[in-house]
């Protein structure tokens, strides 16, 4: 039977009653009632509400004595923490009220909210680096290790209670998206939040033994009713840490064990019933609810429906049934309700139908900066002069009482339950000078549905078009236009399609036409911007999750697979949504276990390549691919702003902060013990072989192994040893210790005994360590750099970090790679100082980050973390932390950089790493009889591995034997550019092979291994499948234009070791003879 209504007037039903109270004064009668229950739950500890209420009033009493008062507005800027929650409750003890602003957004939005609610102090639970842009924003840390420093600070001096008489003072500030281009903030007061906490918090079934997972962001309204609501009537606010909760929601509610949830419908829809069990209610908000979604979920949990907004909380609530409307809100709660006529919005409606207007103490304040938007805010006499609000919703009332969502009367759309007004992103796209025109829609139907899509009329102007973006080409421009959007907007109101008009339609007025464009979106009429992401699209038209798809990719053409590579999924329009159902697919269908923020920089190209592994070897586990990059110049400074995070006010260099006294070390100090890192690589084996005959026999020498226990690694390394035909003594045995760890982590994942071993602090001297050969890294050819930092720069950094802060002489080798022996052989080119860059000096590192990117064709992560890691450890060699010059008689702190090129066999017995990259292109000539011809002076620095590994261990003896006129020790910088030319590289292959290669032009030759992967039986065991974007990249050659070593003439010793490296493969090397066919 149908339930709608036939007639009668809509007015204005009677007002619930406010609870006037304030937030926190509500929260501590819970603390008083239930001291020791369980207020807050995270992965690290437990929080009762007397722990709750002790850390709030002490950091409340920090924040007065530190000038916070009434009526201030402080941000609250933090990742998922217990510590948010203390931060917010004690701000609002001091009247002062909460503005909640999220790490990641771009730092003009920071900026524009910072500057539009005048704040001057954010909490943070540590500093953050966007921050410290702000001049006059004062950070203060907000953790178990700063908050008893604050106690300690103040407990003589506490200030007096505050006075709290209005419970309408603000309590939050909260932003939402604007439709001028400026962010719009809604004030919420503390009645309003204690009124809804009572009228929604009843029917949700919140109270004592409640635990809610605590999920939506801090910025978004929903948290502060998730925190809140619970918080006052007695619940438990379960708080899953930020690096868990995109990838493993399900992992993470059931560690909290959670019984109540908030979750978007597209979150949902993501999740199984199967997988969570103990979810006893779901409340859905944010997005209109699917049909499916009602049938999956509601006979498994109490599912509920929500309906509100910033403005006015949750104020309807339906309870799903199998057989409820999705479309149905539900009854009011906490507010009374009226509709307006749609076409005479200052009279009621005379039907069932119109624009929605609540009323009721639930509303918030209002806007912080009055503008037209506060109109939607108003004391209408047609409801009796209560301040109402006009809600821009079409909704039915049903004779139940219930209402029907119908849609919108304007332009915001909800995404992910965050509020989008469409005109705030068209503003700053049409401050872009490409831009002529602009209109975003969210399409209906169609190939763009549901997703926010651009449509722009570029500028026909010379001066604003393609000279803005470098090429005429147009498939630059979606980049560029979404990269001047990053700069301004969250990630979730970037467009996910663009698409073009050579001219807007325009209404009889001479507006725009939105209705007209939006028809011709949904109707596929218009071109999108980019063609090769529409090549990209037919494979996630099939479904982006879809396993179909991923096979697809392996077989497209080189031209399509070009394409591919290009595309990561976030910039194909995946959101976090998305990447969460995709990584469950490939969990399910592959057993690969991929992290959200990795897969999202992927492409479908890249990802092909991680479903059918090929052989790592060394320390390293296998990574995945990883092609699209940020400019060189923007991660550096990136890296550089972490190098000097420790600088002193007054900008002096972390490495050259004020240290302890220096002890000196004396003759009758034992011998120095060694820290090798990487040594069950290739070239750490040799290594480590070396330094047993080189250091004293009473030295130590500790090897970092990335294993679960000691034992683990040292079973890892003795097989490393005996492929390496490297047999080690019992005396040899007794001197080697094992330590599992992982580059990647903090403090590479060491313990404090471990640790205090590096610092020189633990236990007797001859414990502790005085030499690092940093050797160790991740490497992949393929790999972003974002993935490849913690490990390959991070782990430097913190060596150094320890190594000079010691009291006893130290010394580090650090073991460079990638690209790092091109650029500082090349007279033209320069590695950038991590310094502090200001002015004429930031212009020339960008100057030279860009001539490197110029000169070295197209430098992939791995290239990019060695040569900022090259930086980091050259940059401390300037900073002479204690006045003393280098290791005169094995005094103050050394750092040696030692740059190998290729690193081949030795001249004995040619053993190889047979999967390094320059014998998969050896093996892919073979197969083809053919090979790149290289310029006249192409020259291919390599050495034997035995060569390298001496000249690596070479500085040690700096601190094994005074230096003398005999010996002098080494050179700080130590480039290895032994090698041969490319035509002695060529013919010494051809002759131990006994094949005649036929040179090609690259392009010819490109265009040869493209058509051999594409008719080998399986692409994925071609010897370049998993290296021929980067061999692409380098344009098909090996060698470089060094027209001075080519005058020298290969080195004998060097081209002996490629000759018996050839052999080697040739007779033992099984992958190798594998790709040969042999």
């Amino acid at each position: 039977m149908s339930t709608r209504q036939e007639k009668g007037a809509t007015k204005l039903s009677s007002v619930p009653i406010s609870v006037s109270d304030h937030v926190h004064i509500q929260v501590s009668t819970q603390c008083r009632q239930r001291p020791d229950a369980e207020a807050l739950a995270s992965m690290e500890r437990t929080w009762t509400y007397q722990d709750l209420e002790t850390r709030s009033t002490e950091l409340s009493h920090y924040l007065q004595h530190a000038g916070v008062t009434k009526w201030h507005k402080v941000g609250i800027c933090f990742r998922k923490s217990a510590w948010a929650i203390v931060s917010m409750l004690g701000v609002l003890k001091t009247g002062a009220s909460c503005v909640p602003l999220d790490p990641d957004h771009p730092k003009a939005r920071l900026q524009a909210i910072i500057d539009a609610a005048s704040i001057c102090t954010v909490l943070v639970e540590r500093p953050i680096e966007v921050l410290g842009n702000f001049i006059e924003v004062h950070q203060i840390s907000v953790n178990e290790l700063d908050i008893s420093h604050m106690s300690r600070t103040v407990q003589s001096k506490i200030p007096g209670a505050v006075h709290h008489d209005r419970s309408s003072d603000p309590a939050f500030v909260l932003f939402t998206s604007g439709s001028t281009g400026v962010p719009k903030a809604v004030i919420l007061s503390h009645s309003a939040i204690c009124s809804s906490a009572k009228y929604h918090g009843e029917p949700m079934l919140i109270g004592p033994g409640t635990r809610v997972f605590q999920h939506a962001a801090y910025t978004f309204d929903m948290s502060v009713y998730d925190i809140f609501t619970t918080l006052i009537r007695g619940g438990t606010v379960c708080i899953p840490s930020a690096e868990l909760l995109m990838q493993h929601v399900v992992q993470s509610v059931k560690q909290l064990r959670s019984n109540w949830a908030f979750f978007t419908p597209t979150l949902l829809s993501t999740l199984h019933p199967d997988e969570l069990p103990g979810l006893n209610t779901i409340l859905l908000a944010g997005e209109h609810v699917s049909q499916e979604l009602v049938d999956v979920w509601a006979s498994r949990t109490r599912l509920l429906n929500g309906y509100g907004s910033t403005e006015m909380s949750t104020c309807f609530l339906s309870h799903l049934t199998s057989t409820s409307d999705p479309k149905n809100i539900g009854t009011p709660q906490g507010v009374a309700v009226g509709i307006v006529d749609l076409d005479h919005p200052t009279k009621t409606a005379h039907n069932n139908t119109g624009e929605l207007v609540v009323c009721g103490p639930v509303l918030a304040s209002g806007y912080l900066s009055e503008n037209s938007q506060t109109t939607a805010f108003s004391r209408d006499p047609v409801f009796g002069g209560n301040m109402t609000y006009r809600t821009g919703d079409i909704v039915e009332k049903l004779t139940d009482g219930s209402y029907l969502f119908l849609g919108r009367r304007d332009s915001m759309v909800k995404i992910r339950g965050y509020r989008v007004e469409l005109g705030e992103i068209e503003h700053h796209l049409r401050s872009h000078p490409l831009v002529l025109h602009a209109v975003v829609l969210y399409p209906k139907k169609g190939k763009h549905t549901e997703k926010l899509t651009a449509v722009v009329q570029l500028s026909t102007d010379s001066e604003s078009g393609a000279s803005h973006i470098g090429s005429n080409e147009p498939s630059y421009v979606d980049q560029v236009l979404a990269a001047h959007l990053n700069n301004k907007l969250p990630k979730y109101m970037i467009p996910q399609a663009w698409l073009t008009a050579h001219q807007m339609d325009l209404t009889s007025s001479g507006k725009i036409d939105r209705r007209a464009i939006n028809s011709a979106v949904e109707q596929g009429l218009l071109k999108g911007i980019d063609a090769p992401h529409k090549q990209y699209c037919a494979y996630s038209e099939q479904g982006p999750l879809s396993s179909h798809a991923i096979t697809s990719a392996s077989m497209s053409t080189p031209e399509n697979s070009n394409a591919l590579t290009d595309v990561a999924f976030l910039d194909l329009g995946l959101d976090s949504i998305n990447l969460i159902g995709l990584s469950k697919i490939l969990k399910k269908a592959y057993n690969l276990d991929l992290d959200v923020a990795t897969l999202g920089m992927m492409s479908l190209a890249s990802l092909v390549p991680c479903i059918y592994p090929t052989m790592y070897d060394g320390d390293i586990t296998p990574e995945l691919a990883l092609p699209t990059q940020p400019r060189l110049l923007e991660l550096f400074c990136r890296v550089r702003s972490k190098f000097q995070e420790a600088c002193s006010p007054q900008g002096v260099s972390p490495l050259a902060l004020p240290l302890p006294a220096l002890s000196l070390r004396s003759k009758t100090d034992p011998p120095p013990n060694v820290l090798l890192t990487g040594a069950t690589g290739f070239v750490g084996a040799r290594i480590l072989e070396c330094l047993m005959t080189t250091l004293p026999p009473q030295s130590k020498i500790v090897a970092l192994i990335r294993a679960e226990t000691p034992s683990h690694g040292l079973r890892r390394l003795l097989d490393t040893l005996d492929n390496a035909n490297i047999a080690l003594s019992c005396e040899d045995l007794a001197r080697l210790e094992v330590w599992p760890g992982d580059l990647s982590k903090p403090q590479l994942g060491l313990d404090k005994q471990q640790w205090d071993r590096l610092r020189g602090c633990y236990g007797a001297i001859a414990n502790a360590i005085d030499i690092v050969v940093h050797n160790g890294a991740v490497v992949n050819w393929s790999m972003a750099y974002e993935a490849l930092e913690a490990a390959n720069v991070h782990s430097t950094m913190a060596l150094l970090r320890v190594l000079q802060k010691r009291t006893k002489p130290a010394m580090m080798v650090y073991v460079s790679g990638g690209r790092a022996l091109e650029v500082v052989t090349d007279c033209n080119l320069i590695l950038p100082s991590m310094a502090a860059s200001e002015g004429s000096v930031l212009d020339d590192t960008k100057t030279k980050w860009d001539a490197i990117e110029t000169s070295c064709n197209s430098l992939v992560g791995y290239d990019i973390s060695k040569l900022f890691s090259d930086s980091v450890v050259k940059s401390s060699m300037s900073c002479n932390t204690r006045g003393l010059p280098p290791f005169i008689d094995g005094v103050g702190f050394d750092a040696h950089i030692v740059r190998p090129g290729y690193i081949i066999g030795n001249s004995t017995t040619g053993q190889v790493n047979a999967e390094d990259y320059i014998w998969r292109v050896i093996a892919t000539a073979l197969r083809l009889h053919k090979r790149c011809e290289e310029p006249a002076t192409s020259f291919l620095y390599l050495s034997g591995v035995d060569d390298v590994a001496k000249q690596i261990v070479q500085p040690l003896r700096i601190m094994c034997e005074p230096a003398t006129t005999q010996n002098p020790g080494s050179a700080v910088e130590s480039n290895i550019t032994a090698g041969v030319t490319m035509h002695d590289f060529w013919t010494a292959v051809s002759s131990v092979h006994n094949i005649q290669l036929v040179p090609m032009a690259p392009t010819a030759w490109l265009a040869a291994v493209d058509k051999d992967m594409l008719g080998h039986e399986s692409q994925e065991d071609h010897p370049l499948y998993s290296m021929v974007a980067a061999h692409r990249a380098d344009g098909g050659l090996l060698g470089l234009e060094r027209t001075e070593a080519c005058e020298r003439g290969s080195d004998a010793t060097a081209l002996r070791c490629l000759e018996m490296s050839l052999r080697y493969l040739q007779k033992e090397a099984e992958a190798f003879k594998m790709w040969l066919g042999a």
